[in-house]
């Protein structure tokens, strides 16, 4: 410690990167470094935080290495790219972490490959000591955790890349959230309304302001020109509300998710294509390349930036990926509204998983166009 006239001023031995997160987006890196630092608010002076947002290798690198890091949060690609710019200097944190890092976590483990990121877990692992021909004994390597809603083959590919002899732990579906029958808690109502084509605004505007949906609330629509239209509508009539898709920039993003969460909105306007995948960047590059559109079209899967190699399978099409119906956290909300019914039955499912979160009691409601001469939202219904 260093003793001045006024201050004692305590200086803890920093000894490395001691866990990594990883997570698909650049929005839920922001959601899981403040939750990290929630958990961490009475042992703020030990334990560092630091967010790598993909927009600059150096500058995550210089952040980690200046900030002390205990736990880093980013996406496969951002902690990556920061590791290979810390090669530039002698004894960084990023290049010790086999010896240093004692736990990680993979969230969203689902989207993490269809996102394209296989490469760049693979290099995590093999830096943290959990992959490739000389990876550290059992003992000396960190835990590892992959998190994901659903068990499909990305990530049983995931778990090969990232993990070394682990056990799978499945929540048992039959049981309710608080140990009694499911049934019996019914936390999740689901109801659709047929509606005259044309009608979706009105019947939407008249739910908002007679009040049958209580509380606070997502509306989801198919596209981001609905998304749009949808928010002029009820700015008509009064109805304030948040709009949030792949068009605005991750500050506009990142300020509307904080915003909602904050109480200061009731209401959120969203497509399900609202969040990107961060893709990487040339090395004489060090700013992330522009923000991929996951559309529902199948041909917009995001393309991985090459670094002097040839890239490798492209991702997954991006019908895979569900944008704001995944993985962030929007709290307290007592309702979904489905304006435009979802393109896919998984789509729908994570939308309405929105509601109903920790025991919570949520409804769900869609609003179907009986008259619909094509027959597209009957059918996706069913």
């Amino acid at each position: 410690c260093e003793a001045h006239p006024n201050l004692l001023i305590f200086e803890r031995d920093y000894g490395g990167v001691l866990a990594v997160v990883l997570v698909p987006t650049r929005e839920l890196v922001a959601q899981a470094a403040n939750q990290l630092r929630e958990l961490a608010a009475y042992c703020r002076d030990d334990v560092a935080v630091v967010a790598l947002r993909g927009e600059s290798a150096a500058e995550d690198a210089a952040q980690v290495r200046s900030g002390h890091a205990d736990v880093v949060a980013g996406t496969p690609a951002a902690v990556r790219d920061a590791v290979e710019r810390a090669r530039a200097h002698d004894d960084h944190p990023l290049l010790r972490l086999r010896r240093t890092c004692r736990a990680y976590a993979v969230d969203e483990a689902d989207l993490v490959l269809s996102f394209g990121y296989d490469e760049d877990v693979a290099f995590v692992a093999r830096e943290l000591g959990v992959a490739g021909d000389d990876a550290a004994d059992r003992a000396g390597r960190p835990q590892g955790f992959l998190l994901s809603a659903t068990l499909g083959d990305d990530v049983l590919k995931l778990k090969k890349l990232a993990l070394k002899g682990a056990a799978t732990v499945k929540l048992d579906e039959r049981a309710g959230v608080f140990g009694g029958d499911r049934d019996d808690e019914a936390q999740l109502a689901q109801y659709y309304v047929p509606v005259a084509k044309g009608d979706k605004y009105l019947v939407t505007y008249v739910m908002l302001k007679l009040a049958l949906l209580e509380g606070r609330g997502v509306l989801f629509v198919n596209s981001v020109d609905a998304c749009y239209k949808l928010k002029l509508f009820l700015d008509l009539f009064s109805i304030r509300c948040l709009v949030l898709n792949a068009e605005l920039p991750l500050a506009s993003r990142l300020h509307a998710i904080e915003s909602y969460n904050r109480g200061l909105y009731d209401i959120l306007v969203a497509t399900d294509a609202s969040v990107e995948a961060t893709v990487r960047g040339d090395d004489s590059d060090d700013d992330a390349a522009p923000d991929i559109d996951d559309a529902s079209d199948d041909e917009d899967a995001p393309e991985k930036r090459k670094r002097g190699r040839k890239a490798t399978k492209a991702p997954k099409k991006s019908k895979d990926a569900f944008g704001v119906a995944r993985g962030i956290d929007f709290r307290d909300v007592k309702w979904v509204l489905n304006v435009d019914v979802p393109a896919t039955p998984e789509s729908y499912t994570h939308r309405v998983g929105r509601t109903a979160r920790a025991g919570a009691r949520g409804t769900a409601l869609s609003l179907v166009v009986a008259d619909d001469p094509r027959g597209d939202d009957g059918a996706r219904l069913a």
